[in-house]
C-alpha cells in the first residue's frame, strides 16, 4: 500500500481463515541492483545511463554526498574501461567526474557501491576523454545538475492526496537531499532563493498573498523552476499554471 502502511486493515487473517485467500502467499523479492561496465579501479569519470526509474534516486545520492554531476544533452559514444567495445550513451544520462573531484574520491566510490545495491541502474566506468563518436567528455553542451533543495506548496484547498503522493516519491523514493512543505500562507516571507523547484499539486491557492504570489513570479523569472500538477486556481490571479 502507498506510504508504508500496514495491510491490518484489509483483515487479511479473518480472510485466510475462511479459506477465502487462494494460492500461496507472495513472498518479498530483493530490489533489483546496477550493473557496473568497465573496470572501476581507472577512473576518469561514472556515467550513470539514462534508462531506469531509479535515476531520480541516483541524483538525490550524489545531491546529499554534494557531488557534482553533469547532464548529457547530446549522444555520444564511449569505450569503457579495460573494455574494447564501445557502447551507445543517450541524452540524459548523467556523468559523474572522478579526477576533477579528487577530494571527494572516497565518496564518489562510496556512493556508486550504494547505487550498484540498490539502484536498478546502468553505471559505465569511463577512463578516457576522448570518444569515438560525438562529444568528447568536458564537452561544453553537458548541463550541471545539482538535487537540491525543494519546496512544497500545500495547505486548504491544495489537494491532500497529489501532496502526499508527491512528498512520498520524492523524500522516499527519490531521497532528494530536502524537501520542505510551505503553507500557502508562508509563501509571501518564505525565502524562496534557497529552493531550486517548488511544486503545486490539483489544488486552489486562494490562501496565497497577493506578496507570495508576487515573490514566486520574482523567483521563476530569476530562474526558479516552478512545476504544477492538475489544475492550480486562485481568485482572479494567477499563482502557477497547469500541467
Amino acid at each position: 500500500m502507498a506510504f508504508n502502511l500496514p495491510h491490518a486493515e484489509a483483515g487479511a487473517e479473518r480472510w485466510k481463515a475462511q479459506g477465502g485467500l487462494v494460492g500461496e502467499v507472495l513472498a518479498a523479492t530483493a530490489r533489483p541492483g546496477g550493473h557496473m561496465i568497465g573496470k572501476r579501479d581507472r577512473g576518469l569519470a561514472y556515467v550513470i545511463k539514462s534508462q531506469g526509474l531509479d535515476l531520480p534516486r541516483v541524483l538525490g545520492r550524489l545531491g546529499k554526498a554534494g557531488m557534482g554531476a553533469q547532464v548529457i544533452t547530446k549522444v555520444f559514444a564511449a569505450v569503457p574501461a579495460g573494455a574494447s567495445e564501445r557502447v551507445d550513451l543517450e541524452v540524459g544520462s548523467v556523468i559523474v567526474p572522478v579526477t576533477r573531484q579528487k577530494e571527494q574520491a572516497a565518496v564518489i566510490e562510496q556512493v556508486v557501491d550504494t547505487i550498484l545495491a540498490q539502484d536498478a541502474v546502468e553505471v559505465v566506468a569511463l577512463d578516457r576523454g576522448l570518444t569515438p563518436s560525438g562529444p568528447d567528455l568536458g564537452s561544453p553542451s553537458w548541463v550541471k545538475v545539482t538535487a537540491g533543495r525543494g519546496g512544497l506548496i500545500v495547505g486548504q484547498g491544495a489537494n491532500p492526496y497529489d501532496a502526499g503522493e508527491v512528498w512520498h516519491t520524492l523524500d522516499q523514493r527519490w531521497a532528494l537531499p530536502v524537501v520542505v512543505l510551505l503553507e500557502q500562507r508562508d509563501v509571501g516571507r518564505a525565502e524562496l532563493d534557497r529552493f531550486e523547484a517548488v511544486v503545486m499539486v490539483d489544488g486552489k491557492y486562494s490562501d496565497i498573498s497577493d506578496d507570495g504570489v508576487a515573490a514566486l513570479k520574482r523567483w521563476t523569472s530569476d530562474g526558479g523552476t516552478e512545476m504544477g500538477g492538475g489544475q492550480i486556481r486562485g481568485e482572479d490571479r494567477n499563482a502557477g499554471g497547469s500541467g
